[in-house]
């Protein structure tokens, strides 16, 4: 009784016996050189299709397109990719390259001589891509600015207001307003000043922590620049809870009858992190009746840390009747005191 293998191998040369047929028919060699030129085929198919890549080129924080800016394709090295991969750019802004190389990381280089900053970007294109590339240049200046950095802590739903000092090095005269990037693009506003060449001019920048999406235990990093350049201020600040203040007394009254009213104000911190930017202001409204058209300051600092304490003197002459606001601020803080005499 015939086994079970020798029933296998009668099956397996059933099968084999036309593919040796067909081998005797076609020969060997033709067979090889078919698998070969087909191995071939499925090779070039694989290979990287060249792509087309157009760059537009603007001014950074705008859309004025830079006519006759110098773009190049290069190797990551620096080197020209080819003498096909230079060109300028139109009067939109415009230039575009074809058989540009893919799968490959190539720089993409923008200059404009003399007014913008050299840009140089990275990019890689797949196989038989087309892509359109947006680069913005920033206006080079010789501006220089203090403080390069703001660090500390700020509340959660704060408005941090800063103080800029924006020296302009050059001979131009430059029109500086801050911007912020990325998420702090809508949190960064400040007011605009010219400065002229060889002069500085002092800026208040406003960051509103509220619109840069942080919250209380996280980091809030970031820049904000002059608007159309490069100079920036790196942002690393912690973001805390909201100032816990109390301010006593909350309000002044001067009696009918009286010639001078005197109160001292103590502004006490409660909080856990150090109340900085203290100051002190009286409303337009009651400078006059105020003396010295001030208020007097007393142990009073720019700064109170937590459990601390400032204090202030308020005198008023109350000659007529007059009712006005005494303002506190300081960094992530505001506060009033209702002043009435008469």
């Amino acid at each position: 009784m015939p086994s079970e293998e020798s029933d296998h191998g009668s099956k397996i040369s059933e099968l084999l016996e036309p593919l040796v047929e067909a081998v005797k028919k076609i020969g060997l060699a033709k067979i090889i050189l078919a698998v070969i030129l087909i191995a071939l085929a499925m090779w070039f198919i694989s290979l990287p299709k060249p792509g087309a890549l157009s760059i537009t080129v603007s001014e950074l924080d705008g859309t004025q397109p830079i006519e006759g800016a110098l773009v190049s394709l290069q190797w990551p090295d620096g080197q020209l990719i080819g003498d096909a991969f230079t060109s300028v750019t139109d009067s939109s802004g415009l230039v575009s390259f074809t058989n540009v190389p893919t799968q490959r990381n190539i720089m993409v280089s923008v200059e404009a001589t003399g007014q913008f900053d050299l840009s140089v970007q990275d990019i890689t294109l797949q196989s038989g891509e087309g892509k359109t590339q947006v680069v913005k240049l920033a206006k080079t200046s010789k501006l220089t600015l203090s403080p390069a950095s703001l660090t500390g802590a700020v509340s959660e739903a704060c408005v941090k207001e800063a103080s800029v000092i924006v020296t302009n090095n050059g001979d131009s005269n430059i029109d500086a307003v801050f911007v912020g990037d990325g998420a702090l693009q809508n949190a960064v506003s400040s007011d605009a000043k010219t400065v002229t060449g060889g002069s500085s001019q002092n800026l208040t920048v406003l960051l509103d922590v509220s619109k840069s999406g942080k919250k209380k235990g996280q980091v809030l990093t970031g820049e904000m620049r002059v608007k159309g350049t490069n100079k920036k201020i790196n942002l690393n600040l912690q973001v805390s809870e909201p100032p816990k203040i109390d301010v006593s007394p909350s309000s002044i009254t001067c009696p009918a009858g009286r010639t001078l009213c005197a109160q001292i104000v103590t502004v006490k911190n409660n909080g856990d992190t150090t109340l900085t930017g203290l100051k002190i202001q009286a409303a337009s409204t009651i400078t006059s009746v105020l003396e010295n058209s001030d208020v007097e300051r007393y142990y009073l600092t720019d700064s109170i840390p937590p459990g601390g304490e400032a204090k202030f003197g308020v005198r008023i002459t109350p000659s007529t009747p007059t009712i006005g606001v005494i303002t506190i601020t300081a960094d992530c803080y505001s506060r009033q005191i209702d002043v009435q005499a008469g």
